[in-house]
């Protein structure tokens, strides 16, 4: 439909750009490893990888929950009111399982294995802009009391979930905050973690398995919210209202945080993103895997391998 509409709205075939944030993002990076000949030139992912796609087993896992909690008739879906669907999707899908939805390694739209897919070219030619925000998991967490204490326990379970080295990994975790002056409680350690296993890590591989393809550029957003007192910090879903120009809408304006300081920001990443769309540059270095920079949104300026030491302990 885009490449057969978009002359219509003063656009090129040729240089086509998704962009998307979240699952937005996990849906672009599974088109990146498809098959197919892609009808982009041009990708954005915030805040998402190649690490949502499901296999076809985990699919088939997943519409056997929906079918059960539907009666055993998955027809009935296309009928049923939007309540009566999300009854049903928090039956089959509770939050507290985790992302269970996701896109399917079907071998033909979604490649069969994205990370060996993406490695090997499977994007090749198309450029690629990408980047996560510092405190990912802040979105989640917010106020949930449950983590408003973590405990010694509670932190050594979330860790070994994450990797077979846990105590190594929380100590790398808590010695590079501790040298550059971030708070080391467990909660900040917890949230820190999560937000890199979940997003970060994921995505500086998709930018490394890319950036030997295409032109690939990183970027890491760390403004950060005002809300709940800064307990969210520059959360998921935060940069979205700044690449939108939505900062300063009622809904959203005290969880951004309104004023000139954001107006500037908004601004300097809706340059980012439109002149990257129309020209395939950004107006810093590319990404390689040796040095690593990237542009942080926020507190400004370009960083070599930014939290590096952090990264460094997954690897």
């Amino acid at each position: 439909w885009v490449q057969r509409e978009i002359r219509a709205f003063g656009g090129d075939p040729d240089k086509v750009t998704a962009f998307g944030e979240s699952a937005g993002a996990g849906s672009i990076a599974a088109l990146l490893s498809s098959r197919r000949p892609l009808p982009i030139r041009r990708a954005i992912l915030q805040s998402g990888s190649h690490h949502l796609c499901r296999s076809t087993d985990a699919a088939d896992e997943v519409c056997d929950r929906v079918s059960e909690a539907a009666g055993g008739d998955l027809h009935s879906l296309r009928t049923l009111p939007l309540s009566e669907i999300r009854r049903i999707q928090e039956e089959a899908a509770p939050r507290s399982a985790g992302v269970l939805f996701g896109p399917v390694t079907d071998g033909d739209l979604v490649g069969l294995d994205p990370p060996a897919d993406l490695a090997g070219g499977a994007g090749a030619g198309v450029d690629l802009l990408i980047g996560t925000n510092v405190d990912e998991m802040g979105f989640f967490w917010g106020r949930d009391q449950r983590f408003d204490e973590v405990s010694d326990e509670h932190l050594d379970g979330m860790a070994k979930r994450w990797t077979d080295q846990p105590d190594e990994v929380t100590a790398a975790y808590r010695e590079a905050r501790t040298e550059r002056g971030a708070t080391v409680d467990n909660r900040s350690v917890a949230c820190a973690m999560a937000s890199d296993w979940t997003f970060r890590v994921p995505a500086m591989k998709l930018a490394g398995w890319q950036s030997g393809h295409a032109p690939t550029w990183v970027y890491l957003f760390d403004w950060a919210s005002p809300k709940f007192d800064g307990l969210v910090g520059s959360a998921h879903t935060l940069e979205v209202p700044f690449v939108m120009g939505t900062h300063s809408h009622p809904t959203v304006a005290d969880f951004v945080g309104d004023g000139p300081e954001a107006a500037a920001l908004s601004a300097e990443m809706m340059d980012v993103w439109v002149r990257f769309a129309s020209t395939g540059q950004c107006d810093w270095p590319t990404y390689d895997t040796t040095r690593r920079p990237a542009r942080r949104f926020g507190s400004g300026g370009v960083e070599d391998d930014p939290m590096g030491a952090e990264l460094a302990a997954w690897e």
